[in-house]
């Protein structure tokens, strides 16, 4: 259900189902102890409860890294030889710091917003491609460092590692090999 909300622009929603402790939510099983999710909705124990072999960590702990934090695998290359950065910056979240362990060797994904906009670092690892895709908004200015790379839709200069930046299907895509890379976006 999360990703589905993800996916349909309401990560808002996601996000309030997710931190809830009302019955019944995934809060309220936690909050009675619960280290699966329960067969059931309402709190029972012993026989009546049935199973508890279902993961409740692993029903949301995905959407976190792939979500809040952007990161899925790219189908252009195995092993996250090349991957998507697509952070949510929704607005119930201050920041989000993220490091997914890969074959490659660890995605870090660190958001933090700021009045005027966000900070936005990511570490690629070696011997991989990052396709850092934000929101393609018409007041956006992306900077990397002191170096501004996007304004007012015109492609700025590169510094290196960033291999290129485009505009498609209404995101902002910047294309990078391995590294760490500090951007600012603003809008």
């Amino acid at each position: 259900i999360f990703e589905v909300l993800a996916a349909e622009g309401r990560a808002d929603v996601a996000y309030k189902l997710l931190t809830q402790t009302t019955y019944p939510s995934w809060g309220y099983m936690l909050s009675m102890g619960a280290t699966t999710i329960w067969e059931r909705w309402e709190y029972e124990t012993g026989a009546r409860m049935n199973s508890h072999c279902h993961p409740m960590y692993g029903a949301v702990g995905a959407w976190f890294y792939t979500f809040l934090a952007g990161i899925r695998p790219s189908e252009e290359g195995v092993g996250f030889g090349k991957f998507e950065i697509q952070p949510l910056f929704i607005d119930e979240l201050d920041y989000v710091h993220c490091s997914l362990e890969t074959v490659r060797g660890p995605i870090t994904v660190h958001w933090t917003r700021k009045e005027k906009g966000i900070q936005l670092k990511v570490e690629i690892p070696w011997n991989s491609v990052g396709y850092i895709k934000l929101p393609d908004l018409s007041s956006l200015a992306v900077a990397e460092g002191d170096r501004l790379l996007l304004e007012d839709g015109h492609v700025q200069n590169l510094p290196p590692g960033v291999r290129a930046v485009r505009q498609r299907d209404g995101l902002v895509v910047i294309e990078a090999g391995a590294g760490s890379y500090g951007f600012w976006c603003t809008w």
